[in-house]
């Protein structure tokens, strides 16, 4: 411990000759506020990724994802922020900017896999914690389908998408059906954990229907997917069933297309009157018959061969 004394300054009306006042700082004390004056004047700012930036980005084509930052603290005059690409240490993309937002751009040129966000400054130079983004590829010809086509009113429709997807990618595939019946956009969300993903739509009524389906891969950012939406469309005849023979096999018209019905799986062939081989299909599909003339539908199953001879339709 150490002291010193302190004498106040005479003022008029009071003794000319005062009393020493004593006090008495502890050394440990007095350097903790001193370095406290100096952390103030020296602390670093900082720079903070937001949560807006997506997590998710979608190849092969390039893709300008924006990055929203916030700077903290004092930034020297001049200073500019530099938004950076990295694969492991390496900067596959560089962009300059005075203030947020700046852009991550991903070429298609790149790998799917892991890739990291990193914002830096240049007066002083302080970098933001990077920021995880999984680029993956999502193949630009999304297939569907539905079966049965035809199908009957009343009766489920299967619709099957199948998205191609490479890298690693387990979130959330939101799906927007419109059946073109008139009931409107579905909205549907799926786990990913694989193709194909499958989903049911019932027509009440004959006729044919053109349906639209658009897949969106992770969440939506600011109303952009950032390359993860694709879409497909289609169309399907809805017709009644009317059962031309019994027992089975048998042979069923639905519309314009024809069907056979089997508890057996088998092939069906179909010959003009003349033997010549005109379709083969298998008892899963439905088929049309020849425009003109009568025709011969030969139905192969494990148990036999059964054989319709069509003279009209």
């Amino acid at each position: 411990m150490f002291s010193f004394s302190l004498r106040p300054v005479a003022s008029s009306g009071t003794a000319a000759n005062q009393s020493l006042h004593r006090s008495t700082f502890s050394p440990l004390l007095m350097v903790a506020l001193v370095g406290l004056f100096v952390a103030r004047g020296l602390a670093q700012p900082t720079i903070v990724i937001n949560p807006t930036t997506p997590t998710v980005v979608c190849g092969p084509q390039d893709v300008s994802v924006p990055v929203s930052f916030s700077p903290q603290g004092n930034f020297n005059a001049g200073n500019v922020f530099v938004v950076q690409v990295l694969s492991g240490s390496t900067v596959v993309a560089s962009d300059t900017v005075l203030s947020s937002p700046g852009t991550a751009f991903f070429s298609s040129s790149l790998q799917p896999g892991t890739y990291t966000i990193v914002v830096s400054s240049t007066s002083p130079a302080v970098s933001s914690q990077p920021y995880t983004v999984q680029y993956i590829h999502f193949d630009l010809d999304l297939q569907c389908t539905v079966q049965p086509d035809p199908a009957q009113p009343g009766n489920p429709a299967t619709f099957s998408i199948n998205p191609s997807i490479t890298g690693s990618f387990s979130g959330t595939v939101n799906v927007f059906f419109n059946p073109g019946d008139g009931s409107g956009t579905q909205n549907l969300s799926f786990s990913y954990t694989g193709s194909p993903i499958t989903f049911t739509h019932t027509y009440t009524t004959v006729g044919y229907y053109s349906y639209t389906i658009q897949v969106d891969l992770g969440l939506v950012t600011g109303g952009s997917t950032f390359g993860c939406r694709r879409s497909c469309s289609g169309g399907i005849r809805v017709a009644a069933s009317t059962s031309l023979t019994g027992g089975s096999p048998s042979l069923q018209r639905m519309g314009d297309f024809y069907r056979i019905i089997s508890s057996e799986a088998g092939q069906v062939r179909i010959f003009d009157n003349t033997g010549r081989l005109l379709l083969t299909a298998s008892t899963e599909e439905a088929f049309t018959l020849p425009a003109v003339g009568p025709c011969l539908i030969q139905v192969v199953t494990s148990s036999g061969i059964y054989t319709f001879r069509t003279l009209s339709y």
